[in-house]
């Protein structure tokens, strides 16, 4: 603006009708948190089953156990568990020697709960053993289990969207670190107003942290736009795994491997189970897609918050999240603002300086387990090859 000649008048504020949002001083904006620490203070209390564990822990005595009905055993049972944290009433674990505080949700309260871990964009309608690790990560109380299952099932959306899934035999895969294998394959959907049309998804074969990063061409120009940004961000993994389109043989792609010092290996031709993990994320994104979107034209303005989703819910098979094996931390959730106050900076130094090489220990630990039954159960519904007779 030195070229030009002008003058600087003061306008109030009242005056200036048409001053643009950068000419103001953006005010500081406090999220609500789902549910207040009052809030649940007071539902607590008022909780009729509640009140009397209340008094047991707040008087640090409790009846025998003969003396209490089916309900007040179960927390008998925790008893030892059972303190009060800032005035609310809550269980301590311990995980990787941090004590954790998890808040003992009221009757009104819980299915609220179970709401928001399994209906919101960030929650992406997961299944039911993700959707109960999320309420876990926040409240307990005794039936926690059936009454997130009864709400999965009861779930509109859920049902409308499943389908009946033909297994094939699976061929586990060993890898020893996380970002070590990624698997990659492109996604073709409807085209958005944006002019999207393909998804390209790589995933990591230890950890299973998942990246799907909306293009409008898939000409190997445009992947390898994409993944030389991912891999500036997370750095180059020791094989990538594509299928062989022209777009993963073409001799950019190649040059993109070399230049960070890939091996790249490929799946046989018209066999798409030789990337098993990739296909069956494009089948995960295409059902979460279903769950959380009327108009399927629209996917790219939803993805990443899918994606995040399911990067923070913890996986069947590694009994961790992507997103702690990734990063050896929990993510920090939006609905934590319930238990912000409820943990301490000892506490979370002691999170971060988790070892996460104890994490790749068990996944590896885990992976191995799961895999060998997992090829047992497929394995036994294939029918035996019919032998070779001479002649």
């Amino acid at each position: 603006m030195q070229e030009f000649q002008f003058d600087i008048k003061y306008k109030k504020c009242l005056e200036n009708l048409n001053a643009d949002a950068l000419s103001r001083t953006s005010l500081y904006t406090e999220l609500e948190p789902l549910i207040s620490n009052s809030e649940l203070m007071d539902e607590q209390t008022r909780d009729d089953d509640l009140k009397v564990i209340l008094n047991y822990v707040k008087n640090k005595h409790w009846p025998d156990i003969t003396c209490l009905n089916s309900l007040a055993k179960r927390y008998y049972d925790i008893r030892h568990q059972l303190k009060f944290v800032n005035g609310i009433l809550c269980r301590e674990q311990n995980n990787f020697n941090i004590n954790k505080h998890i808040v003992i949700v009221p009757k009104t309260l819980r299915t609220r709960l179970i709401k928001y871990c399994h209906e919101t964009y960030l929650s992406a309608h997961m299944c039911y053993t993700k959707t109960v690790e999320r309420v876990l990560q926040i409240g307990y109380w005794p039936g926690v289990y059936s009454d997130t299952l009864e709400f999965c099932k009861s779930c509109k959306a859920c049902t409308e969207a499943s389908k009946i899934s033909h297994k094939s035999p699976l061929q586990p895969l060993s890898v020893g670190l996380p970002w070590e294998v990624i698997g990659i394959d492109i996604l073709e959907l409807p085209i958005t107003a944006n002019g999207s049309r393909y998804l390209l998804v790589l995933q990591d074969y230890l950890g299973k942290w998942l990246h799907a990063l909306p293009m409008k061409s898939q000409k190997a120009s445009a992947i390898v736009k994409k993944i030389s940004k991912v891999l500036s961000q997370f750095g180059p993994p020791r094989i990538i795994h594509p299928d062989q389109g022209r777009n993963f043989e073409s001799f950019l792609f190649h040059e993109l491997c070399k230049a960070w010092g890939i091996n790249k290996s490929r799946t046989t031709s018209y066999h798409p189970q030789c990337n098993g993990l990739v296909e069956r994320a494009n089948r995960t994104l295409l059902n979460l897609l279903r769950k959380n979107l009327n108009d399927i034209n629209g996917w790219d303005t939803i993805i990443d918050s899918l994606v995040y989703a399911y990067n923070t819910s913890k996986n069947a098979s590694t009994k961790f999240s992507p997103y702690e094996i990734m990063f050896g931390r929990e993510a920090r959730q939006l609905y934590h603002s319930i238990k912000n106050n409820l943990s301490d900076l000892s506490a979370h130094l002691q999170g971060v300086k988790i070892d996460i090489a104890q994490i790749c220990d068990k996944t590896n630990a885990e992976l191995c387990r799961s895999g060998a039954y997992q090829k047992i159960y497929f394995d036994s519904s294939q029918k035996s090859p019919h032998p070779i007779v001479a002649g």
